[in-house]
């Protein structure tokens, strides 16, 4: 397989190869707590570990008023963001339950630790 000069990658690629620059500002944009991160994150604390539909359960139960605008969205939604929370090292996931970690409560406090 062709190989670009001074990289692994097979040639023909749409997106070259990052600097560690550029991986270092990406990781910090990856590692923001946005308002949609920051409300699944403060869900899991408040009523986890929860299960998927305890968490949508959850949500209806403390946020009525955007849980009916949102309607069977929040599952897709929800989803959407786990997996980047689990990424994060915030959210763990045990048998379907998801709990926050300490990192999680860190991120939530302001820290900037991941």
């Amino acid at each position: 397989m062709a190989t670009q000069t001074g990289t692994t990658r097979p040639t023909g690629l749409m997106h070259p190869t990052a600097t560690p620059a550029e991986l270092d500002h990406y990781g910090v944009i990856a590692r923001h707590l946005t308002r949609p991160r920051r409300l699944v994150l403060e869900l899991i604390d408040t009523c986890g570990p929860t299960d998927l539909p305890g968490l949508a359960r959850c949500w209806a139960a403390t946020r009525p008023d955007e849980a009916a605008r949102l309607g069977h969205r929040i599952s897709h939604l929800t989803t959407g963001l786990l997996w980047k929370l689990e990424a994060l090292g915030w959210v763990a996931v045990d048998d379907d339950s998801y709990a926050i970690t300490d990192p999680g409560r860190g991120a939530l406090a302001g820290l900037t630790s991941s």
